[in-house]
């Protein structure tokens, strides 16, 4: 048995998603939940403890174990395979990967300088760094979950702790802990306290390093750019954010890493820090793994002002639904501010967040004095601009309308205005299109794209009008695909020739050789588990069988269950209706040649078509 098929023995699907999600029983080993993976108010996502699967009927994604991690962690298959075999305690072939190989080491090298990091706190050298963390009033358990460290105040600390695990001095530079100095290969950070940075899955890639000597300059201090620490690709706790993220369907952007760790102090989970700088459409893309709704809540100074700006104004032209959450200037300047007051201060701005237009109006126009032309002239060349990015016509007007009134400036007059800044936002936008190579497209160019390569995307491929889903069939497959003995009466009482050229035929095909196989034996998986497995080896696409599969848990959830009967006295009454209904069309077509017959009066033809329809009554 392969390690794949050791963690599906050790795994259980139920109790991995119960992990994630609330469950609630659905019938017999089934269980359903509210679908993480898009905004609904009643459950849609079905698990089957028997069949060993789950799938939602909102936005069709489901499949095994493998998958849900996948697709909660942002994860390639690759990456979920490891976490799912360290969690079953399955221990995976070696294999050699080359670069893979090479950042795996970095990982592990970074992962023992933090563990290194940690004992040097807890030392007579880290009572400063110590003194810090209290003086902060950080917890021990948010210590622990954070990782924080102490940097000795020394040349080669680390250094020579690495040497005894024959960690080499070009690693540990390649790993970003160590520099060439004079003297030979000293320490990277020195005297400094240690935060850990985690890439989303949680693997420690680098560290910022905050002072403990007020002379020391400067005053945080990153590792610097290696093969595993990207900083425009890297944000700061969503490791430890993501099931909030997904919970709340909401993700905080702050600034700083120590305003994360402040919010995990007042219980506000689902946040992540930029770091300092503006977000970047990799940071983008992987935040919209987990949410669509984006939540800005920057430094007020200027600086703070403009690098949130670009952001938002990036994260709205990739889709993303933007909004601020304002600090009152007399609360503080950031997040960690609030939370040394009073933790519900944060709580409350963390949850009361408005529309992004709102707050550039409040912020750019709505202080300024009317009578000032220069005031009116500079709160116009920096709002308009927002204004003419926007994608919705109502939307847009509305905010143009708000800007004119405040101004006392003619709607017709800003709209010229505002057209020369709309060209000006299109030709950078093709600037920056074709500067990518054109990886990067507008968003009304990847809809067009996404629409002329709807029917082209050969791993769906269009089903054709006889593999179109058919609801009686669908309910048919998932009775059969119950039970071992429900295949045989599925097998027994429709024959082949029944079922209508194209996917049904197929999985039926399928379902006879699978049978076939196993009926003799007892084999440890169900039937349906034996015809998955046969399925992925063909390399056919399971996602239809899934879903067909966890259609009979579906419905016997309903208020509209099917008739509590056994699965084979079900499956014969059904396949009955499908005769019945089967045997309808085809007099129906006969009929219809029947009176051609007549009218081309082929007497010959009309007698065969006339006993042809007298078998099917």
């Amino acid at each position: 048995m392969d390690a794949k098929e050791q963690i599906r023995e050790k795994i259980d699907v139920a109790d991995l998603v119960g992990e994630y999600l609330q469950c609630k029983p659905a019938g017999q080993g089934a269980f359903k939940a509210l679908c993480p993976f898009h905004s609904e108010k009643t459950p849609s996502l079905y698990i089957s403890r028997p069949k060993q699967i789950w799938h939602c009927f909102g936005c069709d994604k489901g499949g095994d174990i493998f998958s849900f991690v996948m697709e909660m962690e942002g994860m390639d298959f690759p990456e979920a395979l490891k976490v799912l075999a360290d969690k079953a305690g399955v221990e995976l072939p070696k294999y050699t990967k080359g670069n893979d190989d090479a950042k795996g080491r970095l990982k592990d090298i970074n992962k023992f300088a933090e563990e290194v990091y940690k004992k040097f706190l807890n030392t007579a050298g880290g009572k400063g760094a110590r003194d810090y963390i209290t003086s902060r009033g950080f917890t021990g358990e948010i210590v622990a979950k954070f990782g924080f460290g102490y940097s000795p105040n020394g040349w080669t600390a680390l250094v020579d702790v690495t040497k005894q695990k024959k960690i080499g001095s070009k690693e540990l530079m390649d790993a970003g802990l160590a520099s060439q100095g004079k003297m030979g290969v000293i320490d990277k950070f020195r005297n400094r306290l240690m935060i850990p940075l985690r890439d989303h899955h949680g693997n420690t890639v680098g560290f910022t390093a905050r002072v403990l000597d007020p002379n020391d300059k400067p005053k945080y201090m990153n590792s610097p750019q290696t093969p595993i620490y990207d900083k425009g690709a890297l944000l700061y706790g969503l490791d430890l954010a993501k099931t909030a993220i997904k919970k709340q369907n909401e993700v905080v952007i702050v600034e700083g890493n120590l305003d994360v760790v402040a919010s995990h102090m007042a219980e506000v989970e689902n946040v992540v820090a930029s770091s300092g700088t503006a977000l970047t459409d990799r940071q983008i893309n992987l935040l919209k793994r987990y949410t669509n709704t984006l939540v800005f809540s920057f430094d007020t100074d200027t600086a703070g002002f403009e690098a949130a700006r670009r952001g938002m104004r990036l994260a709205s032209s990739m889709g993303c639904n933007v909004r601020v959450a304002v600090i009152p200037p007399e609360l503080g300047k950031d997040p960690d501010d609030l939370v040394q007051k009073d933790p519900k201060l944060w709580q409350g701005v963390a949850t009361k967040h408005i529309d992004k237009m709102q707050f550039l109006f409040d912020r750019i126009v709505g202080s300024i004095d009317p009578r000032e032309v220069s005031e009116k002239m500079k709160a116009g060349s920096e709002f308009l601009p927002e204004v003419a990015s926007l994608a919705d016509t109502i939307e847009r007007e509305h905010w143009l309308k708000r800007f004119s009134d405040h101004v006392d400036i003619s709607v017709d007059v800003l709209r010229k205005e505002l057209d020369g800044h709309a060209r000006d936002l299109g030709d950078a936008g093709s600037a920056r299109n074709a500067g990518a190579g054109g990886k990067n497209p507008s968003p009304t160019a990847r809809k067009q794209e996404d629409a002329g390569n709807a029917g082209t995307d050969r791993s769906r491929p269009v089903p054709t009008a006889q593999e179109l889903p058919d609801k009686l069939l669908d309910v048919l497959y998932s009775v059969a695909f119950s039970s071992k003995d429900a295949a045989k009466t599925f097998i027994d009482h429709l024959p082949e020739a029944e079922l209508p050229e194209g996917w049904y035929k197929m999985l039926y095909i399928e379902m006879t050789d699978v049978y076939n196989a196993v009926h003799t034996q007892t084999p440890e998986k169900s039937f349906f588990e034996a015809l998955r497995s046969h399925l992925l080896n063909k390399e056919i696409d399971v996602s239809r069988v899934d879903r067909l599969a966890l259609l009979a848990e579906r419905q016997g959830d309903s208020t509209d269950m099917l008739p509590n009967r056994d699965a084979t006295t079900e499956l014969t009454n059904i396949i009955d209706q499908f005769k019945e209904r089967s045997k309808k069309g085809k007099r129906r077509a006969i009929l219809a040649e029947l009176r051609r017959a007549e009218q081309m009066q082929d007497t010959k033809l009309v007698a065969d078509l006339t006993r042809q329809y007298q078998t099917l009554l």
